[in-house]
Formats: structure tokens, C-alpha cells, sequence
């Protein structure tokens, strides 16, 4: 503007925008985050490229009219670019409307503040930088917090396929499952809450690069709460496996499933109910062993088992435990002089079991299998005899009174009852030390029960496996989990169709338990 007096000039004033301190350093942090940083105004080419040139923007779009700033807006759209747009004047309300994010100065007009998708509180324009930075950090928080909360799941799928089966046995425990929940919570919510500690860059240098320590820091925390997870998990594993962890819920939904019992309406009643056997016929089953030719006696000999459905012939795939093994297999010589209660196991295939055997001396054994089916709560009772080359020895004869008491490794067993035929009999075994005669009240359960009971007939017609019990204070049989004990005495129901000779309980070695 030229200033005159009397009509002689007198002077030149000139103006210009005047350029804030720190838009230049806004501009510099812009392109350190990769962007494109266009000026788009309505003033002369010239003037625009000098302001510019000041702040080190290389892209202008000069002498642009109010009505056009949208069409260029939408011109860079079109090219491919996602445009954010800042602005703080009512001309430039239509450009923010139309970019992909619009960002408004605080100090501008109301118009381009209701137009504008940010407002940056006050005029620094490195509040753009803070904005989309914190956006960044956000997302990327955002995926480490997926990342993580996946990571902590799937990784135990392979421990659900039984990869660390050989520790143990250890499958998918409720408690890793329950602290893997956990720590994916706590490490998504706590490494978000981290957010609340976000500093906006300092300078185009801290953008471009970031601080060591921020860094280590960021990848030490992630990884400090997957060791965490991990600890916790290995330690909690172990305290569900102590006898303290096993005698709560977790442990009785365990032991029910090792027992091969379905569960009861009532979660609460979880009792073991002795269901006579069926045989493999009324099963529609199959049951074949399968031994070498040259058994001899006193060497050990592989038995294999296989069960197949009668109707198809194929090998059956839904054998479940019953009290926690396979398959029960009791091998008893034709007089009872010898009896072994061993446990075959699985091989792979489908319905095929196997187990070591040996058989003491020559002779005509009895070999009794006992499994069952999923969703059953009746046992598959069948049973082989075998004959084993050699010298047989003498019969063992049967006594001819009733063998009520025995003494076996310092505890003296005494069986009390009155057998009936035709109905259940009620008997007790006691547990007291041979030599002082105190009671022994630290029985351990043995496979899912408080003891194994054999009963079968002299002449070997009648055969029944029976599981000896006790009773809590309202009357319902106290499951046998591990770390529960038992006696002195336990009780133990049979039932004897026909009279004769019975061996039964450890007079004959045939009551199995822990002490």
C-alpha cells in the first residue's frame, strides 16, 4: 500500500501473514510421518510459494477460490490419496466436510468447527502431529492387543492335541484355560491403559526415531506379561494337582471322568453306582484275546484284546475308563491258587488294548476283561480260558471253614458278615495293625475306589468285581479322591445267587488296595 502527502508519496506499507513460530516444525514431524503436505489458498502464487518455501511445504495450490477448495479436495481423492484437511475459516467449511478426516484450529470459526471431524484445542498446529500419532499408537495397540489375546489361546491348542502329554499327562486343565482368559485380559486391558502415558513427539527427529527405550520398553513389557502368563499357568497346574486342589470341583469332574460315570442330574451328588456287568453278547460286542502259541510259564507273555461290534465287524472307537484304567483284566488259575489283577492299555488302534502277563506255573487259567463304552454306567464283563503247557502242580485245596481273617504286611484284615443266597450281603472288612491292634485309618484310595473286592466260586462258575465303600455322615458314599482317607472299616455288598465255596477279600489275595 503506498502511502502520499499533498499528493507526493510519502511512503510503502507493506503486508503479510505472518508465519507462527512453530509451524515449521509441524510441517518437518508431518512429512517424519510419511505425509504429503499441500498449502491450498487463495492468495497470489507468489506470496504462497514464499510462506512455503518458509516452512518447507513443496506442494501449493495458489489464487484457489473459496468455492474451489472442495473440488481440489476432491481432485487429490481422486488421485488416489486419503486427504485430511485442516482448516479455520468459514471458505474453508466445504473442504472439510468433503476430506477424509477434517481437522479444525480451536481459534477458528464456529462453521469450520461443526464442519471438521478434530478440533485442535488452541492454534498449534503440531496438535495435528499428536493427533495422528496417538491414532498410530491406538491402532497398533489395538492389534498387539489382538495379537496377544489370540496367542494366549492358541497356544494351548496344541496342549488340548496332548503335546505335553508326556508331562505327566497333561492336557488342557481348566486352570491353564482359566489363566490364559485371564492374562489376555490383563494384558490387553493393561498394555491399553498404557496409552494414558503417550507424549507427543518432541521434534521431527523423535519421529523418525523413536527412543531406544521406549522401544525396549514396549517389546519388554509384552513379553514380561507372556512370562507372567506362563509362570502362572505352570503354577497353578501344579497346585491343581496337589491333594488339597484335587478333593474341590475341578478334581471331582476329574475323578468322574477317570471312574468312565456319567454325570448326574445333580452336580452336587456325584456317587459311584455298581451296576452289574453285562456280557459282550448282550453288549453287541465282540471280545477276542490274542496270545502266543509257545506261552511258558513264568515268562512274561503279551496279551492283546480286541473289542469289535458284533454287527459290523469293525473295532469299536468309544471305550472309556472305568475307575481310571482302560480295561480291568483278572487272570486266576482253575483251583484260585494264583490270582493277578493287571490293566491293559491302549495301542493306537482302534479298540485293540494290550498287556503284559505271566503266568506262574503250568495249568488251566481264567482270564476275565472288564471295560466299558462311553455314556454306559454298565462294565462289558467277558471272559477266556487258557491253557498253559507244562507240568501242572497240585490243586490248592479249598478250605473247608470260612477264612475270615489274614494278616498282610503288618495290617490284620478281618471280614465280618453273613452271606445270604438270593439277596445282598452285607459285609465289613476291618484294618488293624497285627501287632498293636490299633485301628488303620489311613487306607488311600486305589484307582478310583476305596478297595478292588474279586468274588468268584470255587469251581470258578461265579465271578464278580466289587468295589469296598464308606459312608459319610448323611449316609452317601464318600467319593475316593486322592488324598482322601479311609477305615478301619469298609463295607461291602454281594450278592451270592447259588451256595458253595466263595473266595473273597485278602484271605484269598484278591482285595486290592493302598495303604
Amino acid at each position: 500500500m503506498y502511502v502520499a502527502v499533498d499528493d507526493r508519496l510519502a511512503g510503502l506499507v507493506c503486508v503479510a501473514d505472518t508465519i507462527k513460530p512453530e509451524s515449521a516444525e509441524a510441517v518437518a514431524q508431518l512429512k517424519a510421518l510419511g505425509l504429503e503436505v499441500w498449502m491450498v489458498t487463495g492468495d497470489h502464487g507468489g506470496t504462497a510459494r514464499a510462506v512455503a518455501a518458509q516452512v518447507g511445504i513443496d506442494h501449493v495450490m495458489a489464487e484457489v477460490l473459496p468455492a474451489d477448495k472442495s473440488e481440489r479436495v476432491a481432485g487429490l481423492q481422486a488421485a488416489g490419496h486419503v486427504v485430511a484437511m485442516v482448516g479455520d475459516g468459514i471458505n474453508d467449511a466445504p473442504a472439510l466436510a468433503r476430506a477424509d478426516l477434517g481437522i479444525a484450529i480451536g481459534t477458528g470459526t464456529d462453521v469450520a468447527i461443526a464442519a471438521s471431524d478434530i478440533t485442535l484445542v488452541g492454534g498449534d498446529l503440531r496438535g495435528i502431529v499428536s493427533a495422528i500419532a496417538l491414532s498410530r499408537r491406538t491402532v497398533t495397540t489395538i492389534k498387539q492387543g489382538l495379537a496377544w489375546a489370540f496367542a494366549y489361546n492358541v497356544l494351548l491348542i496344541p496342549v488340548a492335541a496332548g503335546a505335553l502329554h508326556w508331562w505327566g499327562g497333561l492336557l488342557l486343565d481348566p486352570v491353564l484355560a482359566s489363566a490364559a482368559m485371564a492374562m489376555s485380559s490383563v494384558s490387553v486391558v493393561t498394555n491399553a491403559l498404557r496409552l494414558r502415558r503417550f507424549r507427543p513427539p518432541a521434534s521431527a527427529h523423535e519421529v523418525l526415531h523413536r527412543p531406544l527405550r521406549a522401544r525396549i520398553g514396549q517389546s519388554a513389557y509384552l513379553l514380561g506379561v507372556a512370562a507372567l502368563a506362563l509362570a502362572l499357568g505352570a503354577t497353578f497346574t501344579w497346585l491343581s494337582r496337589t491333594d488339597q486342589a484335587e478333593r474341590g470341583m475341578n478334581g471331582v469332574l476329574a475323578w468322574s471322568e477317570g471312574m468312565g460315570m456319567p454325570m448326574r442330574p445333580l452336580m452336587s451328588v456325584m456317587e459311584e453306582t455298581d451296576v452289574p456287568p453285562v456280557s459282550p453278547h448282550d453288549a453287541g460286542l465282540e471280545v477276542s484275546l490274542g496270545m502266543p502259541a509257545d506261552v511258558r510259564p513264568g515268562e512274561p507273555t503279551t496279551i492283546t484284546v480286541t473289542v469289535r461290534d458284533a454287527k459290523t465287524g469293525e473295532p469299536v472307537t468309544d471305550l472309556t475308563r472305568t475307575h481310571q484304567v482302560w480295561m480291568h483284566m483278572i487272570i486266576t488259575r482253575s483251583d484260585l491258587g494264583t490270582f493277578a489283577h493287571i490293566h491293559p492299555e491302549p495301542t493306537g488302534e482302534d479298540g485293540v488294548l494290550r498287556v503284559t502277563a505271566e503266568f506262574p506255573t503250568a495249568g488251566r487259567y481264567a482270564i476275565h476283561t472288564e471295560f466299558r463304552q462311553q455314556g454306559q454306567m454298565a462294565d462289558v464283563l467277558d471272559t477266556h480260558e487258557v491253557t498253559v503247557a507244562g507240568q501242572t502242580p497240585a490243586r490248592t485245596p479249598v478250605p473247608s471253614y470260612d477264612v475270615r481273617q489274614q494278616v498282610v504286611d503288618g495290617v490284620r484284615i478281618s471280614l465280618d458278615g453273613r452271606s445270604r443266597v438270593g439277596e445282598t450281603s452285607d459285609f465289613t472288612l476291618r484294618f488293624a495293625d497285627a501287632t498293636t491292634g490299633a485301628p488303620v485309618d489311613d487306607l488311600q484310595p486305589y484307582l478310583g475306589a476305596a478297595g478292588h473286592v474279586v468274588v468268584m466260586r470255587s469251581d470258578g462258575s461265579m465271578f464278580g468285581h466289587r468295589h469296598a465303600e464308606t459312608y459319610d455322615g448323611s449316609g452317601r458314599p464318600v467319593p475316593a479322591l486322592p488324598g482322601t482317607q479311609f477305615g478301619p472299616d469298609l463295607d461291602l455288598h454281594v450278592r451270592f445267587e447259588i451256595s458253595g465255596p466263595t473266595g473273597c477279600g485278602r484271605s484269598s489275595g484278591w482285595a486290592t488296595g493302598r495303604s
